[in-house]
């Protein structure tokens, strides 16, 4: 009995005797299966123990008629890099049609892998970045602002006020805002997870619009990636696992739920630890 047979049967609440023998000598397929089983699990006990808002419906149809967000693939070639043989200093938003210029000299590694990572990030298929960052020019309050926006996961957001008690200044909610809007390597350093108290997203240096989209970018893309046949979960955009089949390939939004499903993290990306941003040395 072939995986994609055993899977369809599984699916369809019709294991049979031949399915379970074949799940007993399968490690792919049982792996496959516990992640299904705690996805389900997860899904089930968060509808019966939340009541559905009145406002459920409406917000339904609303994602009916507006599909998910799209990969913001149109923003790529509008990136103007610059880097120190240290890391990167500053990422630019050129005018449309303007092709950024071609670089040389000893930030050109860094130039060329940032490039390469932001439009894997703004199609939706990277979910880190292991360029470093050359803020050695910035004051020593900024460098910690961006040092700690730095560490906000794929997806998540904190508010200014959250950032600044992170930091030990509780009362320097407005001082972030002003570093964050001075953030020379935005995207790179996510300013556009931090928002307000009230839960609007707030200003962003290249431009509000844009960072509703960064937001809802990430709000639709799964941070983690699993490989069945091996066991291994990834961070999204990771080099190791290489092409994953459609079969093979097992998304998770946390790594709790991989782990209950049998998956170990990479140990080259490393899934289970904080990434903190690199400044001036490779990470």
């Amino acid at each position: 009995m072939r995986c994609a047979e055993v899977r369809e049967r599984l699916r369809a609440e019709k294991p049979g005797e031949a399915t379970r023998a074949h799940l007993e000598g399968c490690p792919r397929c049982r792996r496959w299966w516990a992640a299904e089983q705690v996805s389900e699990g997860r899904l089930a006990t968060a509808l019966q123990s939340v009541p559905a808002p009145p406002s459920l419906l409406g917000r339904v149809l609303a994602a009916v008629v507006h599909p998910p967000a799209q990969p913001i693939v149109d923003l790529g070639d509008r990136l103007l890099i610059s880097a120190t043989g240290m890391g990167l200093t500053a990422i630019h938003l050129v005018p449309e049609g303007t092709l950024p210029p071609v670089v040389a000299g000893p930030g050109r590694r860094w130039i060329e892998r940032a490039a390469a990572e932001l439009r894997e990030y703004l199609a939706g298929e990277r979910a880190f970045f292991d360029v470093p960052a050359d803020l050695r020019a910035l004051p020593i309050f900024s460098r910690r602002v961006l040092e700690m926006t730095a560490r906000i996961p794929f997806g998540d957001v904190r508010t200014y006020a959250e950032v600044a008690l992170a930091i030990g200044a509780p009362r320097a909610s407005r001082a972030v805002g002003n570093a964050l809007g001075s953030n020379p390597v935005p995207l790179v350093i996510p300013c556009h997870r931090v928002i307000r108290g009230d839960g609007t997203t707030g200003g962003y240096g290249l431009g509000p619009a844009l960072k509703d989209r960064l937001l809802a970018l990430e709000a639709s893309v799964s941070p983690l990636v699993g490989r069945a046949s091996t066991g291994v979960v990834c961070r999204l955009g990771c080099d190791r696992p290489g092409p994953i089949p459609e079969g093979d390939r097992i998304h998770f939004a946390r790594l709790a739920d991989a782990r209950a499903a049998g998956f170990r993290p990479c140990s080259l990306c490393r899934p289970h630890a904080a990434r903190p941003l690199s400044l001036g040395t490779r990470a």
